[in-house]
């Protein structure tokens, strides 16, 4: 038969306590820190135009769910000089039940994110709620301005994807 030559006393029981639960806290941080997707629907072109800013960074985009219980789009590479970031463009998310609207963000070459090696416009954006294998999402794009010719151009893309 095994006998412990020690007796734990109560201060060591209180270290070893508050070593789990410091533990779990920091494991609890880093999880809410880094969402990590739940559900992704890669997006793909359906009308419009091409985004793209270039041919060797063609636009790319997904629709999540995080562990957090946000749904958000990312469409990135676009194209700055026919989707600019000023303002001209109404960006449209559909997800499910959702729906809301955004803007056209830039996205500088320096960025990390930015794969292109050039500047490129981007739709980042995320609202709370869920949703269910089958459901669709759909990003719509539209910006209209003046152009270098005084002549009013309008540049439209649609994606759309399904989880």
């Amino acid at each position: 038969m095994l006998r412990l030559s020690k007796v734990v006393r109560p201060w060591q029981q209180k270290v070893v306590l508050g070593l789990a639960l410091g533990t779990m806290l920091a494991a609890f941080a880093i999880t809410s820190v880094f969402a990590s997707a739940l559900m992704k629907a890669d997006l793909h072109l359906v009308s419009g135009e091409d985004p793209s800013v270039a041919p060797w960074a063609p636009a790319d985009g997904d629709a999540q769910l995080d562990d957090q219980g946000r749904v958000g789009v990312h469409l990135t590479n676009m194209d700055p000089a026919r989707f600019p970031a000023d303002g001209s463009c109404r960006v449209e998310v559909k997800v499910g039940a959702l729906s809301w609207k955004d803007n056209v963000t830039l996205l500088p070459a320096t960025d990390p994110r930015n794969t292109a090696g050039v500047p490129v416009t981007e739709v980042h954006t995320k609202q709370p709620g869920t949703v269910v294998v089958g459901d669709k999402a759909e990003v719509k794009v539209r910006c209209e301005s003046m152009g270098q010719n005084g002549q009013r151009e309008r540049h439209e893309t649609r994606w759309a994807g399904t989880f």
